[in-house]
């Protein structure tokens, strides 16, 4: 766990016209809703922050625990007093962070235990304690349980923000005991004008790439996975042709196995649109949008949607250690059988 710097109700927001502090411009919607509720004095001792990956919501997160441990009476944190000169220097001790040790693993037990033995300890400061839990989808089940005794039995002047992008695989009781915000992805327009002013090349491309979701948009246009992306789908559009695949040992290498079954996922849902909805039909590879065009003309819808099931089924086997060129080959051969 990283100490130090931050009955189930569904809020939705999705977009915003102003900006505060280093909160996203997408975000104020939800920031003045926690206001108003912390000014009534009914703040809610858990709240359920979800939502797509790349909407901010755990800065968001981690923004709005600064508020609540600011010493003073502002709708953002100061930065001057006392309490946020300690959460900036990183040492404030009414700050919890409870976040998986590495992406894709799981919370454990004994991480729990101890942010609930913290969590019983007497605020230092502002008289409140605020604990994040990151990637909170990831609490196994010894874990879930242990939170939803604190949860169920909350300490006094404590708060806990849960931060997920599947709330659905929570326990039903811990959901059901928080207030749920749900960070959607923002207007369009509100993104892009985002990725504009964070310098991001073809920020049309990449808001597609990240179905939606801005900084997830921005890291990806900052990826070296941009170029090995076009070699995978010049390959995927080279094999549908019945031309010999490019791809070299040193390309494949370099290649997440998972980014790879999330472009084909993609592709093959792109290509499907084509085939059914024609020009009108809204991509995700949008600069791939010719050669999918003449691909629908040659293509089996039938075979499309059985690769596809084939990709679902290796997503899900994607943290188990596969050989990735075996794999890539695999489904290539597949891929070839659609047309």
């Amino acid at each position: 766990m990283r100490s130090n710097h931050r009955s189930a109700t569904r809020l939705n927001f999705s977009s915003a016209t102003a900006t505060a502090n280093n909160m996203f411009n997408w975000q104020i919607a939800q920031r003045d809703y926690l206001n108003e509720m912390l000014r009534a004095d009914k703040f809610p001792h858990a709240l359920l922050f979800s939502g797509p990956d790349g909407t901010g919501k755990t800065a968001f997160a981690t923004e709005y625990a600064e508020k609540i441990l600011c010493q003073s009476d502002q709708d953002e944190a100061c930065g001057h007093c006392h309490s946020c000169e300690v959460l900036a220097a990183d040492t404030h001790p009414d700050y919890l962070n409870v976040a998986p040790a590495e992406e894709g693993k799981q919370i454990g037990v004994d991480l729990i235990r101890e942010l609930i033995v913290k969590l019983n300890k007497t605020s230092q400061f502002s008289g409140k304690t605020v604990a994040i839990i990151e990637n909170a989808e990831q609490l196994n089940r010894n874990a879930a349980n242990a939170l939803l005794k604190t949860l169920e039995e909350p300490t006094p002047n404590t708060i806990l923000i849960l931060v997920c992008s599947y709330p659905h695989r929570l326990l039903p009781t811990i959901r059901s005991r928080c207030l749920q915000l749900n960070f959607a992805t923002p207007d369009k327009q509100l993104a892009l004008s985002y990725l504009h002013q964070q310098a991001v090349k073809e920020p049309e491309l990449y808001l597609q790439l990240a179905h939606g979701s801005p900084l997830k948009a921005a890291m990806m246009a900052e990826d070296e996975l941009s170029e090995q992306r076009k070699v995978v789908l010049k390959n995927l559009i080279k094999t549908s042709r019945g031309q010999p695949i490019s791809m070299s040992m040193k390309d494949i290498d370099k290649i997440p196995l998972k980014a790879v079954l999330d472009w084909c996922i993609d592709f093959c849902d792109d290509l499907i649109r084509v085939k059914l909805q024609g020009a009108q039909a809204q991509l995700t590879h949008i600069d791939v949008r010719e050669a999918l065009s003449n691909m629908a003309q040659i293509c089996d819808i039938k075979g499309l949607y059985q690769f596809r099931d084939v990709l679902i089924e290796r997503k899900k086997q994607s943290n188990i250690a596969l050989n990735t060129q075996l794999l890539l080959e695999d489904l290539l051969i597949l891929w070839k059988q659609a047309f």
